[in-house]
């Protein structure tokens, strides 16, 4: 059968209709029960907890049972980083929660396979009591033995969690949370040196709902643990496959299915070059994206400074739109808008402006080319201070 050429009457296919499983009506009270009877439980929610829009019976049930929750990095954003139970992101190789997994009597998994990296660093040192919560079945007891699994969608789990508890007197928090934060804090401080403090600035310059979609850069892999996280799906990271180039593309999507919110792609060269040509995308659309590349000269010399500005015009060569795209990507002379915050999650954080324009491009020098220990050298260059009036040293050219 000869396809390509072939010519047939077509409909579009309507929108699909999945039913989610309900929780099944035997497991949740042998899952409450067993959360009853943990002195201190914990919780660790992954991605299926945003899919499901499950955020709010997440922190009920944690503010019920008195747990903190930790967050895969697929689940950034399941609970609010805002004090008081959210203890962040536990990807990372640092041995950040041995005090949590010492004391922890019970975790309760909601929403994730416990992906093989999680299992690595945190599944290991889960207790050895277990419930976990997921809508396929395959996924219960796959990485580690549980004491009660249920098969249910994450909301419907958690409603019913919540209901089958909501006689308990509600439970102070078992665990330090401010004092673990604080020491968290200054590790990831030691550890990540200068990539801290920009990071801080994104997150202080930008609105709760911004959209953060990283690369597979030295910046980027900080991302998941250091960038406090307010709302579902606003930290989108390539993790598990590690796609190179994945930042710019996926933030074009993000931006064209949540055309409201602020959107930041944040590459190192080498990723940004993967999808490079996805620029006159974004400008063709007239998208409002912010692209930051973190740039340490290693992958191209001329990926810098007029270099960079010199491709941006060559996406024009030829086709008036894009050599349009091409002026409009370097220049961003044709504001939207701005949008004003008070900073972040610190209090007395610095007022800041941020204007987002048509398209942006940021170049940001990171010192010392080609070393792996660049993530600690990053840096906002003062020739990239280029919009007045900002108190931050990020910007957009």
């Amino acid at each position: 059968m000869d396809v390509q050429t072939g010519e047939a009457d077509i409909g579009n296919l309507g929108p699909g209709v999945f039913p989610r499983p309900g929780a099944d009506p035997r497991g949740i009270p042998q899952a409450a029960a067993a959360l009853r009877s943990a002195r201190a439980p914990f919780i660790f929610a992954g991605g299926g907890v945003e899919s499901a829009s499950a955020t709010a019976p997440l922190a009920r049930l944690a503010e019920a049972l008195g747990a903190p929750v930790v967050t895969s990095v697929f689940g950034r954003g399941a609970i609010s980083d805002r004090p008081p139970l959210a203890l962040g992101d536990g990807w990372g190789r640092l041995s950040l929660y041995e005090e949590l997994f010492t004391q922890a009597e019970l975790v309760l998994v909601v929403g994730s396979r416990i992906d093989v990296v999680s299992d690595a660093n945190l599944g290991a040192r889960f207790p050895a009591r277990m419930v976990q919560v997921d809508i396929d079945p395959r996924v219960i007891g796959q990485r580690r033995r549980v004491e009660v699994g249920v098969v249910a969608d994450a909301a419907s789990a958690l409603e019913a969690l919540c209901a089958e508890l909501a006689g308990d007197a509600a439970r102070a928090c078992w665990f330090d949370v401010g004092e673990f934060l604080a020491r968290k804090h200054a590790v990831l401080r030691d550890h990540a040196g200068e990539v801290v403090p920009i990071i801080e600035d994104l997150r202080a310059a930008l609105p709760d709902d911004t959209i953060f979609v990283d690369d597979l850069t030295l910046v980027g892999y900080w991302m998941p643990l250091l960038m406090p996280t307010f709302e579902p799906r606003t930290l989108i990271h390539p993790g598990t496959y590690g796609t190179l180039g994945y930042s710019l593309p996926a933030a074009i999507g993000a931006k064209l299915a949540c055309p409201k919110q602020l959107v930041v792609s944040l590459s190192g060269d080498g990723g940004f070059l993967f999808t490079v040509q996805e620029l006159a995308t974004a400008r063709s659309l007239d998208l409002g994206l912010i692209v930051v590349v973190f740039n340490d000269n290693a992958c191209h010399p001329h990926l810098s400074g007029p270099g960079l500005q010199r491709a941006a015009h060559r996406l024009g060569s030829g086709e008036p739109g894009l050599r349009k795209a091409g002026r409009g990507l370097w220049r961003a002379r044709a504001p939207r808008g701005a949008v004003r915050t008070e900073g972040g999650c610190a209090p007395g954080a610095r007022r800041r402006w941020v204007v987002a324009p048509r398209s942006a491009l940021c170049s940001v020098g990171v010192r010392q080319p080609g070393s792996l220990d660049a993530v600690s050298q990053a840096t906002w260059p003062q020739r990239h201070r280029r919009i007045s009036g900002m108190s931050s040293p990020f910007s957009v050219m």
